[in-house]
């Protein structure tokens, strides 16, 4: 029996410059897999790039921002996920406080879409920071498997 070593270089789209750096990796054969967030301004750029080199990452299910890098706006606009300005939070605490069961799975069904509309079959999916899996407060998980 052989194994199988599987590099993942996790956060494809989240911002250009690691968006190139990823699509090198992955062209050189260095990392073997990736997680694409959707919700970014790169993401139709990364999800053509992914597409020609053959690779299929993972939906990377992104219901928080990031700090350091412009605030994502959530697909489907479930304002329970966001702030006045109609950004994520970039406080994943504040999704566990505040967050719906409803906008939750009203997001993760439409990441997975824009996936598929944009020529991308996931066969996996996984969490953005931490946040389906209650790392920082309440879990998804039921909700976004069911």
């Amino acid at each position: 029996m052989s194994r199988r070593l599987v590099i993942t270089a996790d956060d494809l789209g989240r911002e250009a410059g690691s968006t190139e750096v990823i699509l090198g990796l992955l062209a050189e054969g260095h990392v073997s897999a990736t997680t694409l967030i959707c919700l970014s301004p790169s993401a139709a750029h990364a999800a053509e790039r992914v597409r020609e080199l053959g690779v299929v990452p993972r939906v990377h299910v992104t219901l928080t921002s990031e700090r350091g890098v412009p605030r994502w706006r959530p697909l489907t606009g479930g304002a329970s996920l966001t702030g006045p300005d109609g950004t994520l939070f970039d406080d994943p605490f504040a999704l566990g406080a505040r967050g719906a069961a409803e906008d939750v799975e009203r997001e993760a069904e439409a990441q997975l879409g824009w996936m598929r509309e944009h020529g991308l079959a996931p066969e996996a999916a996984d969490s953005h920071a931490g946040t389906l899996y209650g790392l920082h407060g309440r879990s998804w998980l039921a909700e976004t498997l069911r």
